[in-house]
């Protein structure tokens, strides 16, 4: 399915959220998930490097998308929602 990420999250008061540390870009959709492919998690120690491949290509794909609708499978966006959770598992 065709999905765009260049959206800007806000916070809870509708406010733009911005990149941490010395990037005050926008934080978009694609940053978040980008940011979440590339995170380390405890309960992952021995992933794979076919796997961690698959996430780069994955993430690399996403943050070169821009505004441009990318196609994106079912079980591409169901890893993007658990690593997301993850990654931020609240707000």
């Amino acid at each position: 399915m065709l999905k765009r990420f260049d959206r800007v999250i806000e916070n809870i008061l509708g406010q733009p959220m911005t990149a941490t540390g010395d990037d005050k870009s926008p934080f978009t959709v694609a940053a978040a998930i980008v940011e979440a492919l590339g995170s380390s998690f405890e309960d992952e120690k021995n992933l794979g490097g076919v796997e961690k491949l698959k996430r780069t290509i994955l993430a690399e794909r996403i943050q070169r998308s821009g505004k441009t609708p990318t196609q994106v499978e079912a079980e591409d966006l169901t890893l993007i929602k658990a690593l997301v959770a993850k990654r931020w598992p609240t707000f």
